[in-house]
């Protein structure tokens, strides 16, 4: 959300990149850790208090899926044929060679990565560290 108001005031390309936050998931996905269920029933977890804000409610199941399916599902959506599944390796090894550690992470002309779910003032200080120009 936060890109797509980033989006109204700079001209702004986005590609979206593969990453497996949790890479040794497997296929069927895996249990919840305590400690994750733990912080995302805090009333106070701030994803959760931002989804509020924006008149989302966040919904959590008990198993960490695995994303490797969605991502092959992205990249059979951007083309017509051809294996997917190589296509994410080389995006996730993109990103691991980027020092990615975090999703969502957005990089900026290559030079400037913000990692996690950040207010609106962050991307505009990463726009402006590149020296961008707000929409007239």
């Amino acid at each position: 959300m936060e890109i797509e108001k980033l989006r109204k005031e700079y001209e702004l390309e986005v590609d979206w990149r593969p990453f497996f936050l949790r890479p040794e998931t497997p296929p069927e996905g895996t249990p919840l850790p305590a400690y994750i269920r733990e912080r995302i029933n805090d009333p106070n977890e701030p994803l959760k208090l931002r989804a509020a804000r924006e008149g989302l409610k966040m919904v959590r199941g008990e198993i960490i899926p695995s994303t490797r399916r969605a991502h092959e599902a992205v990249e059979f959506a951007r083309a017509e044929s051809g294996i997917y599944r190589s296509t994410v390796e080389q995006g996730v090894q993109e990103g691991q060679e980027l020092g990615i550690r975090a999703v969502p992470t957005f990089v900026f002309d290559g030079r400037f990565a913000v990692q996690g779910a950040q207010e609106l003032p962050v991307f505009r200080s990463a726009m402006e560290q590149l020296g961008a120009k707000p929409k007239k």
